[in-house]
């Protein structure tokens, strides 16, 4: 007698595929989960490695700062910190690493030369012994893109001073790409500020520095105004005068496209706004902080929903200027870093002022 095979009934049917796809969305959800988490830590990661990397860079620049007092017609230390295009601008004298294993370097200074090591044709000119000795120092410059391109640039030049120096000749924005070491592509803040004899907590250490103090690479009378030891114009070429800071300290802030917002203004603005409307909801810290509007840098003192509620002075943060945005101009975050480094030799004035 054949055995009758039974098999499944719709209703079975029906219950195992329900399971199945209840089973496989909590798989989905899990799996979707765990990659929100993959891409966040890589993103820490990278952000973590780009700052240490620009941290690295400064950091050896600064241990290596000279600070030396100019006697007998010897090379002048100076560090000059003020803004172009309402960017940071640090420039400063180092001495020159591992001068004598630079093939570069050994080809200084050897004919009637009369061409600079400035990042600028230097292997060219170097085999037609045109680079003029570099007395083991070199001009140090670093700058934020102030274009809003989010590029942080390094710039050297040696020997010191002369026609052209970095000092009190910036380079032009259109030639940063060609003439300076690109750092970052990622940067949306660059701050600097400097420790002085009579700063108490780093809210009202100066964010510019001329330790010639004669103020004359600022370029407006505010700047001006806010370096606290100016002495004379004359003291552009009076070295005993001279002061350094004993730390600086940099706040870096990279892009983040996984921990950091990224949205855009619901509405235009005006240069007085202080409540702003999103085009998303909530993606900012509720409890306050900075955000970057176009190239403007404002303070909020709370988030809720699509409106940011500014601080009353919350207009024009770190060294920007309050202005007008259209619909649809960016708004963002990163992600913060923050390095104080100390000075290898630093000057004070207590008297003299």
């Amino acid at each position: 007698m054949a055995l009758r095979r039974r098999g499944f009934t719709l209703i079975e049917l029906l219950v195992s595929i329900g399971v199945m796809s209840v089973l496989g969305l909590a798989l989905a959800v899990v799996l979707r989960q765990s990659m929100r988490l993959w891409h966040s830590g890589e993103a820490r990661r990278e952000a973590y490695e780009e700052a240490e990397r620009v941290f690295r860079s400064l950091r050896t620049d600064i241990a290596s700062m000279y600070t030396g007092r100019s006697e007998h017609g010897q090379t002048r230390a100076i560090l000059l910190c003020h803004r172009q295009s309402q960017q940071q601008r640090l420039v400063f004298v180092r001495t020159i690493a591992a001068e004598p294993a630079n093939p570069l370097a050994q080809l200084t200074g050897l004919a009637l030369s009369d061409r600079y090591l400035d990042q600028r044709g230097d292997p060219l000119e170097a085999r037609q012994l045109r680079l003029m000795a570099s007395g083991g120092l070199e001009e140090v410059q670093w700058l934020l893109d102030p274009r809003g391109s989010g590029r942080l640039y390094r710039a050297r030049r040696s020997p010191v001073g002369g026609a052209g120096n970095l000092f009190y000749t910036p380079i032009p924005l259109d030639s940063l790409g060609a003439r300076c070491q690109l750092m970052s592509d990622r940067v949306l803040h660059f701050g600097l500020q400097f420790w002085h004899e009579t700063a108490t907590s780093w809210n009202n250490a100066l964010t510019v520095w001329d330790s010639t103090r004669s103020v004359a690479a600022f370029e407006n009378q505010p700047e001006r105004g806010s370096w606290k030891m100016f002495r004379s114009a004359g003291s552009i070429v009076e070295s005993r005068d001279d002061v350094f800071p004993t730390q600086l300290r940099l706040t870096l802030i990279l892009e983040d496209a996984i921990e950091g917002a990224d949205t855009q203004l619901a509405g235009e603005i005006s240069a007085r706004e202080d409540r702003i409307t999103l085009a998303e909801e909530d993606r900012f810290p509720p409890d306050g902080g900075y955000a970057l509007i176009g190239q403007e840098w404002v303070k909020y003192r709370s988030a809720r929903g699509t409106v940011l509620t500014l601080d009353s002075q919350g207009r024009g943060q770190r060294g920007t200027q309050a202005q007008e945005h259209p619909a649809g101009t960016r708004v963002r975050t990163g992600r913060t870093f923050v390095k104080t480094l100390a000075l290898p030799g630093f000057r004070e004035d207590w008297g003299g002022r």
